[in-house]
């Protein structure tokens, strides 16, 4: 028999996987849309990320037609 803080430790894990699962899902379905709405600029998929690209998208919210 398992200690029920052990199956607690188990379902937890579980859990963290799944949500980790559902991070990477959403990371890449914004990294698609960024890429989509600004399609003409060739920058590599972790410009927006570092502070150049934060700084882009501060400026100009997101709208690539400004």
């Amino acid at each position: 028999m398992l200690d029920d803080d052990y199956l607690t430790l188990r379902k937890l894990n579980k859990v963290l996987d799944e949500v980790d699962e559902v991070k990477k899902e959403i990371r890449c379905r914004i990294s698609k849309l960024l890429v989509e709405m600004f399609c003409d600029y060739s920058f590599k998929k972790d410009f927006l990320y570092i502070p150049s690209g934060k700084a882009l998208m501060e400026k100009f919210g997101c709208n690539p037609y400004r």
